[in-house]
């Protein structure tokens, strides 16, 4: 061994981190094969309790495989005077062996005297490593309540529940997260997770009585979804049954709903028969309508199900347009206020909104839009020349004067639709602007049936076809018979 690695060994122990950490740094660099036989000697003399005795059992066992070393490596950890940067340090090295009894034993004697939090969590990852199986369970235990009493809890804790969890130790995994409701996000979720490979009816249960504790809402949304996480199987067996999902989901986690997330209920709520796309659209409407009512303050909830509502009411439904129009905003104006919205910040179904709403307006049009004083020019020839006055309601905003517009004569016999009769159009506007109403002059294009045809009544038709997003539509006069 070259004459300056006793003096970096030495170092390894001063009370300056920065020497400590240059020493080990200079050790690892420049220890070869040829300073093992002198490494091997300072390890069989007495145990001094040193780091550098530690980094010697590391470089051994790590860097030279010296399986001999393992004696001295037990020796430390049976050591109750070892400081714990020392203890740091052969827990390490115990982490690179392959599983054995002998470290597991020297490990479960160690976790007994567990004093100093600093090396709690390599001791947790070491004794899970060197686990024999069930035998070791008894040891995982004592080991497990031993930390559970630490301050603050060592972060690895919940791999050593997760080694633990079977139907004997559940309890006592479970008393520990009931006796501690402030626990750190990933310790509960890690620990909740052991807990959940036990089995679900058992976890079902401690969940339900768990959902209070924890003093995050984020922590109870998560045991609040781990709890619809066991009801996926029963809840595909209610829909097998044909019973209501949603009055089942009600009577077996109402409680705990509210803090759900929302991504974790809509799987249940899609399922329902209700909600099927081959539904009949009341049967949809009605079912989505009680989903509103039944999850309010669940933005995700509410627009998925006043999109479904759209659905129902819409064109492709029972066409109750007012309300697939009050069905759709509301859903814009949730994704709007929505933080999850994305970038761009725009309704997702906007087009449809505004497709609805134009529907509707030119409904309303339609609905206020008269001929007045429809009739021929010359009362002898019913299907020549027309004149009516075009009246619009006070709240149409269109402009009729730029809509390109055609005039139909339909002339009506007793065996019902004879001829139409296309014509040339006029509108001449009456009154200031903007104008509520028009002047229609009527010109057949061609001549319809002779004056010996049994026509019962002549009506006039206008047609108004869209120009961009203008009015579209038809208006008849009333017949007039001559």
């Amino acid at each position: 061994m070259r004459i300056y690695v006793p003096f970096l060994l030495k170092a390894l122990s001063t009370d300056c981190w920065r020497v400590r950490v240059e020493a080990e740094s200079l050790l690892d660099k420049i220890v070869e094969e040829r300073d093992v036989p002198g490494l091997e000697r300072l390890l069989q003399r007495r145990n001094d309790g040193t780091l550098g005795r530690a980094w010697i059992r590391y470089t051994l066992i790590y860097r030279f495989h010296r399986a001999k070393c393992l004696p001295f490596l037990l020796e430390a950890l049976g050591n109750p005077e070892a400081p714990p940067e020392v203890l740091n340090k052969d827990i390490d090295t115990t982490l690179i062996l392959a599983p054995d009894s002998r470290v597991f034993q020297a490990l479960c004697g160690l976790s007994l005297r567990f004093q100093n939090p600093s090396y709690g969590s390599g001791l947790i990852m070491a004794l899970v490593r060197h686990s024999p199986g069930p035998e070791g369970r008894s040891c995982l235990s004592a080991a497990f309540s031993r930390f559970a009493q630490a301050e603050p809890l060592p972060h690895t804790l919940d791999t050593l529940a997760s080694a633990l969890a079977d139907e004997e130790h559940f309890d006592q995994i479970a008393e520990f997260l009931l006796g501690h409701p402030g626990l750190k996000e990933r310790l509960l979720r890690g620990m909740l997770y052991s807990l959940r490979t036990v089995g679900c009816e058992r976890y079902r249960a401690f969940l339900r009585a768990y959902h209070p504790v924890p003093q995050q809402a984020t922590d109870r949304a998560y045991v609040a979804m781990q709890y619809l996480w066991c009801l996926e199987e029963p809840g595909r067996r209610v829909v097998l049954e044909g019973r209501d999902v949603l009055d089942w989901l009600q009577e077996e986690a109402g409680e705990l709903l509210p803090s759900a997330p929302d991504s974790s209920i809509l799987p249940f709520l899609a399922r329902s028969p209700d909600a099927a796309a081959k539904a009949p659209p009341e049967r949809r409407a009605a079912y989505w309508e009680r989903v509103l009512r039944a999850f309010p303050g669940h933005p995700e909830i509410e627009r998925h199900a006043l999109k479904r509502l759209y659905d129902a009411y819409g064109p492709e439904g029972t066409r109750d347009f007012p309300k697939a129009l009050e069905a759709i905003s509301r859903a814009n104006q949730l994704e709007l206020l929505s933080p999850a919205t994305g970038v761009s910040r725009h309704a997702p179904w906007e087009r449809e909104e505004k497709d609805l709403r134009h529907y509707l307006t030119v409904q309303k049009a339609l609905q206020g839009l008269r001929l007045e004083r429809a009739h021929p020019m010359r009362f002898w020839r019913p299907t020549g020349p027309w004149q009516a006055d075009l009246v619009l309601p006070s709240e149409v905003s269109f402009d009729l004067s730029q809509a390109p517009v055609f005039a139909f004569l339909e002339v009506w016999g007793q065996g019902g639709l004879l001829e139409v009769v296309p014509a040339r159009v006029s509108l001449r506007r009456q009154g200031p602007p903007p104008p509520k109403a028009f002047r229609v002059t009527v010109e057949p294009l061609e001549k319809a049936c002779g004056p010996r045809a049994p026509h019962r009544k002549v009506f006039l038709r206008l047609l108004f076809l869209p120009e961009h997003d203008g009015f579209q539509g038809s208006i008849r006069s009333e017949g007039w018979a001559p």
